[in-house]
């Protein structure tokens, strides 16, 4: 019995020393900080990371971009450098999703790839009405009284300032203006009074609208009271200019 109870306390005794002889470390040959005597992995593998080796990309001018409609469309362009060894990488760039026919944000993207991957870059392009894409002659088409608020039905409108403009001859027959001030693709009226036939009469107006999203077209609510006798009289209407 006694003899039993030795044999196990020398079997014990010899696993422990094997155990305790087995070497512990990195056993991952792809890490940093691998040990080719390490005989038991202890956790403790580091690993590079790969990413910082990738191509970095710096984009030129503005991002997000703003252009206005129905301007060209400017590429800005990008770099790329190698952080390895600081040399130049080529730069491709896709923005053919930009639509500068149409108001809305549109995406440009740049890439740039070499041995360890492959970075990307993203440009926000918002397409945008400014005061300019009001200038032009336009055709109206309404439901305004011919009598109290007689609007023209064809009108040429130009720019006053940064963001102001005037709709000239702006009545029928009896000729008048509309001063707007715009803020993009909103339109303002603001209250004023506007003489019609030479100074015979005079209406007070005020409104507001918006523009389309393809700057072919605009609609305004214009409030008015006309003080002309007889024919004079308040109301409300809508007016949508379009484009010729």
């Amino acid at each position: 019995m006694k003899t039993n109870y030795i044999v196990l306390l020398a079997l014990a005794f010899i696993a422990l020393t094997i155990s305790s002889c087995r070497k512990e470390g990195c056993t991952d040959e792809t890490a940093t900080n691998y040990d080719p005597k390490a005989k038991k992995d202890d956790g403790s593998c580091e690993f590079e990371d790969i990413s910082l080796k990738f191509p970095q990309i710096t984009l030129n001018g503005n991002n997000p971009q703003s252009v206005f409609i129905n301007e060209d469309y400017v590429e800005l362009g990008a770099t790329a450098i190698n952080p390895e060894d600081n040399s130049e990488a080529d730069v491709e760039i896709d923005n053919e999703a930009v639509n500068t026919n149409e108001v809305g944000t549109y995406e440009v993207i740049y890439t740039a790839t070499n041995q360890y991957g492959t970075t990307t870059e993203t440009r926000e392009v918002n397409v945008v009405v400014g005061a300019g894409n009001y200038e032009g002659t336009f055709t109206t088409d309404h439901n305004c009284s011919g009598t109290q608020f007689p609007i023209a039905g064809e009108t040429d409108i130009t720019l006053t300032g940064e963001n102001t403009l005037v709709i000239e001859n702006a009545f029928n027959l009896v000729g008048g203006q509309i001063d707007l001030v715009v803020d993009g693709s909103n339109v303002t009226v603001p209250t004023q009074e506007q003489a019609l036939a030479g100074g015979i009469a005079t209406v007070t107006l005020d409104g507001s609208g918006t523009m389309n999203s393809t700057a072919t077209s605009f609609v305004i609510d214009y409030n008015y009271d006309n003080a002309a006798p007889l024919i004079g009289g308040q109301g409300s209407c809508t007016v949508t200019y379009t484009r010729q």
